[in-house]
């Protein structure tokens, strides 16, 4: 019977312990329910607002509609009376009723306008519906604060400040206003003297001469500081030398197109070392982007004198490395021959080109999830109330969404797959399954037949950065350095010789690396120039790039990265 009685109480204890679990639980379900209301809550308001600001929009819409239709009329009654009207001069009344037709037809396309509904909410440009931004105040920014400032008083006399009875005015305060002042550039010559020492005892001792500094500019007027400059006006500020000899000639100081193209090809070869750092660097990564643009080349073939060329793009974004390559064609072979000793992950527009490059196991591509929304964008731009392209859209949308969230809370890689298995891969999943519905549906003639047709053909691709936290959604990181070489070549036009492709990739991989990594590009261009022989003897060439320069030369990194 005991024994009993003390079963019976472990039972007792038993269901105690689970009754205060089930309330903890209740309690913590209770508090979700009570976060999940105060969102809801937050939610009403935010609609509250937003039917408050449409419904102005649609008051304003229908005043423009009345004055509109007022104008529609008044046009219309002209019209009637000038038909009726008896004029001698019937040329001036032809032109007079065509400008009324104008405005006639002006009015109606402006009414049809006006009359659509007003968009609340846009695409911004990774595909998410947003709210449009409100416009910033116009006030004028501060003056940035690390420039040095030269402070002017202004006072007035002893004489102003004492009145006819002789009460004096004592000062309260002031009144500030920062202007910004600009002095030209400082140009000036740097005299070299090497003193020369003879001992006059013993003549057969020969003369002595101080050593002069190393320098890769011999027997010129050139010096680091001014070929640093030559390359970012050329390279980064899309100045041609022609301009730039124009610049000195302005200064009174002459120096031909010659000399400048001269130093800059001295320099490229001074420092091609260095571009072939970058490349070894690239190529021993596990992950990179590449990209490729047209050129003009010129030749000094009569019967063909330009060439069609490409500007090949390499780039790491993990150590934001980029490596230009100027071929002649545009041909698969080109970054077959570079990347042939590659390892890893290739992230490419879908352009066939690259197809020779990847091998399985080997070189694994990764497509671009841009240039699949920009398919669905253009006919957005086309149709805006097309309601599978905004579907498809706000999908993807969501997962730049994501994308964006990891880039401002997630470092490491592991976490960034995981985050994304968790949140984006329903998403992707719920989205093929759409487009597999969808296209089964459409024409082969149809834009948007083609724009899920590209997805869909380059999907594994799409979601292969899925598997590592380290891909990119996007190929944005190759577009973006490619971009500022487009834009140069509307200044420059064509490069001028075969040679110049060499020297251009050289240049353009130093200064878009540099950039990347927020350093002042003329001083780094000087500290390269200056440095890059006792590098080179010394076998330190690598530690001359900038995400090497944190070991290497941190005292020197803090006076090239930007304030």
């Amino acid at each position: 019977m005991a024994i009993l009685v003390e079963k019976s109480e472990d039972r007792v204890v038993d269901f105690d312990a689970n009754i205060l679990e089930y309330q903890k639980k209740i309690d913590e379900l209770e508090k979700i329910l009570k976060t999940k209301d105060l969102e809801l809550e937050s939610k009403d308001k935010e609609l509250e607002i937003k039917d408050k600001i449409i419904n102005k929009r649609d008051k304003k819409l229908d005043k423009y509609k009345n004055k509109f239709t007022l104008m529609k009329d008044m046009v219309g009654v002209i019209l009637e009376e000038v038909d009726n009207t008896d004029v001698h001069n019937k040329e001036m009344l032809k032109i007079f009723k065509t400008k009324m037709l104008v405005m006639l037809n002006f009015i109606s396309s402006s009414e049809k306008y006006i009359s659509k509904e007003p968009k609340d909410r846009i695409f911004d440009e990774s595909g998410i519906k947003e709210k449009r931004p409100k416009r910033k105040s116009s006030g004028r920014k501060p003056l940035p604060s690390h420039l040095p400032r030269e402070i002017i008083e202004y006072q007035l006399s002893e004489e102003e400040l004492t009145t006819a009875d002789g009460y004096k005015f004592t000062k309260i305060g002031e009144d500030v206003t920062e202007k910004l002042k600009i002095i030209p550039e400082k140009i000036f010559v740097a005299v070299h003297k090497r003193f020369k020492y003879a001992c006059k005892e013993k003549e057969e001792l020969g003369v002595l001469i101080a050593p002069a500094p190393k320098s890769i500019f011999t027997k010129s007027m050139a010096t680091s500081s001014l070929v640093a400059h030559t390359i970012v006006q050329k390279y980064e500020m899309h100045q041609p030398l022609y301009r730039q000899a124009e610049f000195w000639m302005n200064h009174d100081v002459e120096i031909s197109r010659a000399n400048l193209c001269n130093w800059i090809k001295t320099s490229a070869t001074a420092l091609a070392p260095l571009y072939q750092a970058i490349k070894d660097e690239i190529i021993n990564s596990n992950y990179i982007h590449a990209d490729e643009t047209p050129i003009t080349i010129l030749t000094s073939n009569k019967e063909k004198s330009k060439i069609n060329g490409y500007m090949w793009l390499y780039a790491d974004s993990i150590n934001k490395l980029f490596y230009f390559d100027c071929c002649l064609n545009r041909n698969g072979e080109n970054p077959e021959n570079l990347l042939s000793d590659f390892r890893g992950h290739i992230q490419t527009d879908a352009y066939c080109g690259y197809n020779k490059t990847l091998k399985k196991d080997i070189r694994i591509g990764v497509k671009c999830w841009a240039h699949a929304r920009r398919k669905f964008f253009d006919i957005y731009k086309a149709s805006p109330k097309h309601k599978a392209v905004n579907y498809i859209l706000s999908e993807i949308g969501k997962i730049y969404a994501i994308e964006r969230n990891i880039a401002e809370k997630i470092r490491c890689y592991d976490e960034i797959k995981a985050y994304r298995s968790n949140n984006s891969e329903s998403i992707i999943k719920n989205l093929k399954k759409y487009l597999d519905e969808l296209i089964i549906k459409l024409k082969p003639n149809d834009p948007l037949y083609k724009a899920v047709n590209y997805s869909l053909n380059n999907w594994d691709g799409l979601i292969e950065y899925l598997k590592f936290g380290y891909l990119k959604i996007d190929n944005n990181f190759a577009e973006n350095a490619i971009r500022p070489f487009a834009l140069g070549r509307k200044n420059w036009l064509f490069i001028g010789s075969i040679s110049g492709c060499k020297t251009a990739s050289i240049l353009y991989s130093i200064l878009s690396t540099a950039r990347a990594h927020n350093l002042k590009t003329v001083d780094y261009f000087e500290f390269l120039l200056e440095n890059i022989t006792q590098a080179i003897s010394e076998n330190k060439v690598k530690d001359l790039l900038p995400h090497n320069l944190k070991m290497t030369y941190p005292d020197m990194l803090k006076k090239l990265s930007q304030e």
